[in-house]
């Protein structure tokens, strides 16, 4: 019995440093990710809108007649205004600015909408305890890719989202689901970017992502453990102007 007992107090031992060092590992990116937007917002992102202004003035001050300077830099404003929307699109991947002082169950009713289009979907959010920000951020992100994925690809006629809190094995976790009705595809098919990225965010918090698709559509399910000892005091995301903060929604959206 003795040695019994020192083998399971080895393995508690053990799972709560890997815990630990998991926590760390966390913490420590999401500091570096808020340093690079916060790079990002204060320096780039208002020098690139500086520049299209200064393109828009120099446009507007050419005299008539002088129609190849004012295409040219018309392109150019063109070409700085793609940028400003690179740099508003990292900004969201790094952290949503909808997640800033949001709740998970608020804003991700509506950034399903935003993403599945035309595509007829269905929200269900069950009652959820507060969210650790890499918890909430890894599925904001992740069921917006899924979601896109099947706007995109599927050919599906209906997609639906599911979050729920389950008991685990370790303590509860979040469980989330997006279901389509689409075609599917094998088990050949070559993993894209945004499946890869998926399950980085899933394993870097100690969850799993698994993806089931047949002729009969696919299903996503995304597992995160709560048990997390995460910072939860990072500061609000910053917005660059033209963004847009998502407003509360009821938990359950059928367009």
């Amino acid at each position: 019995m003795a040695a019994q007992l020192a083998a399971d107090v080895h393995a508690m031992a053990l799972t709560e440093q890997l815990q630990e060092q998991r926590d760390a590992v966390v913490n420590a990116t999401a500091r570096e990710r808020e340093r690079l937007r916060r790079d990002l917002h204060d320096g780039l992102g208002p020098s690139l809108t500086g520049v299209g202004l200064g393109l828009q003035a120099l446009g507007d001050s050419l005299a008539p007649g002088q129609e190849g300077p004012r295409e040219l830099l018309n392109v150019l404003h063109r070409e700085v205004g793609s940028a400003v929307g690179e740099v508003r699109r990292i900004l969201e991947d790094l952290v949503p600015a909808a997640l800033a002082g949001a709740e998970l169950a608020a804003v991700l009713p509506q950034r399903v909408a935003a993403v599945a289009g035309q595509l007829p979907h269905t929200v269900h959010i069950g009652a959820l305890p507060p969210l650790p920000p890499a918890v909430a951020e890894a599925v904001y992100n992740v069921t917006s890719e899924a979601v896109a994925n099947v706007a995109k690809h599927a050919h599906a006629h209906y997609v639906e989202v599911r979050v729920d809190v389950l008991g685990g094995r370790h303590g509860p976790v979040l469980a989330v689901s997006v279901d389509d009705d689409g075609t599917g595809f094998g088990p050949d098919a070559a993993a894209g970017i945004g499946l890869a990225s998926m399950r980085e965010r899933a394993a870097a918090l100690g969850g799993g992502l698994s993806v089931d698709s047949g002729p009969g559509g696919t299903c996503v399910s995304l597992t995160l453990p709560l048990a997390l000892k995460l910072a939860a005091d990072m500061p609000s995301a910053p917005v660059l102007p033209g963004s847009v903060h998502s407003a509360a929604t009821p938990q359950q959206v059928t367009p």
